[in-house]
């Protein structure tokens, strides 16, 4: 397969999965207002965040030029600081998320 197919089937997947969140936001809409909705909406959110982090991680990758590597590294450290947002918003909203957190931290200690 030629590149530019496999950037072209590539680009479709990522529309398929930017679509999805889509999906997802539209059927916030029919859930009352409340705690498990904002919690859902801040969810969404931050998968968006992460997957753009990957996305300019990846652009910074095939960047030919040291001026659009650096700006694509700069702005995927800003997706991470909006996922960071939005986690420290869930944390807050819900309690038991910093529980599992923390009780992943432990988990992973005792594994390494």
């Amino acid at each position: 397969m030629d590149p530019i197919t496999k950037q072209i089937l590539k680009e479709e997947k990522r529309k398929s999965f930017i679509q999805e969140l889509f999906v997802q936001a539209g059927e916030i809409e029919a859930q009352p207002k409340g705690k498990e909705r904002d919690l859902q909406i801040l969810r969404i959110g931050m998968i968006a965040e992460l997957d753009a982090v990957n996305l300019y991680d990846r652009l910074a990758q095939l960047a030919s030029s040291p001026q659009v590597t650096k700006l694509m590294k700069d702005v995927a450290q800003e997706e991470k600081v909006h996922a960071g947002e939005f986690e420290t918003l869930m944390e807050r909203i819900d309690p038991t998320y910093e529980e599992a957190e923390k009780e992943g931290e432990k988990e992973v200690d005792e594994l390494l």
